[in-house]
């Protein structure tokens, strides 16, 4: 039988149950749907964890933008900056559908280079007096971190590696 079909035949035989038992079968096919629709979504929240490196290397590229926008640096400096800290954000993005381990070990090694030249543009750009101090030590941190994360799953990929072999 064909979909429709079958559910025509389905309501053709609810139409022969009295209303009481059409109810209350109703009723625990909905319970039984809604369980499972929760059941489903704890499994997929499960599987969806956040992924913090990605969040932190999204929140480093627009704080950058929004610090060059803000103050006034130099417009190569800022080329550059933008440059860098897109860069990590773009190589980690890539690096969630890599082609192999290799390409994801890559793709992070990129973005930790990346990110030490963006942290090295910030201290230059603290040192010309365009930011105070806050700014530039919760930019700084934030690179500090996402390197500290990119090393570790560098060492994990690399651990993985002599594992296998």
């Amino acid at each position: 039988f064909s979909v429709p079909l079958r559910s025509w035949f389905h309501t053709m035989q609810l139409a022969l149950i009295p209303y009481s038992l059409k109810r209350d079968s109703m009723r625990s096919l909905c319970e039984r749907f809604h369980a499972d629709l929760r059941s489903d979504l704890v499994r997929r929240r499960a599987i969806m964890k956040r992924n913090l490196l990605l969040e932190y290397s999204e929140e480093l590229a627009v704080k950058i933008i929004k610090l060059c926008n803000e103050y006034k640096i130099d417009s190569n400096t800022i080329f550059q900056i933008k440059k860098s800290s897109s860069s990590v954000f773009a190589n980690i993005t890539e690096a969630q559908y890599p082609q192999s381990l290799a390409d994801m070990h890559s793709k992070f090694e990129i973005a930790r280079k990346e990110c030490a030249e963006t942290e090295s543009w910030l201290k230059l750009i603290f040192a010309s007096g365009a930011i105070d101090e806050v700014t530039f030590k919760s930019h700084r941190n934030l690179c500090g971190r996402i390197k500290r994360m990119l090393t570790a799953s560098c060492i994990t990929i690399e651990n993985k590696w002599k594992q296998d072999k």
